[in-house]
């Protein structure tokens, strides 16, 4: 994609910071959440992940390699395993949530 190579370039050149630089992959994101797989949460968990992966983002400038391949790729690859990680953490904690709501109806219902 043109424009995630235009940021990189921008970035490398410095004629963004990586404020600038991130502000516009989010920007990317939001319009091609689809391409990320994104697309099948809901508006707030979005946001969320967005928000609790700003420092990743981050890093992506920093630390691209061109010789390792292109930035398209990295990006990609990058942002589908924190969608990983971050979707397995939240299901983890959904499950916490629930188990103990039931632990605490069920005592409540003995007593």
């Amino acid at each position: 994609m043109k424009e995630l190579e235009s940021m990189i370039y921008d970035f490398q050149k410095k004629r963004i910071n990586t404020d600038d630089a991130v502000r516009r992959l989010v920007e990317f994101m939001y319009r091609h959440k689809n391409w990320f797989g994104l697309n099948r949460l809901m508006e707030d968990e979005l946001h969320d992940f967005l928000l609790e992966n700003y420092p990743l983002f981050t890093h992506l400038f920093k630390n691209y390699d061109s010789t390792k391949g292109d930035f398209t790729c990295y990006v990609f690859g990058n942002i589908t395993q924190a969608y990983h990680g971050w979707k397995r953490m939240n299901t983890s904690y959904q499950i916490k949530k629930v188990t103990l709501e039931e632990i605490e109806y069920s005592r409540m219902k003995t007593e």
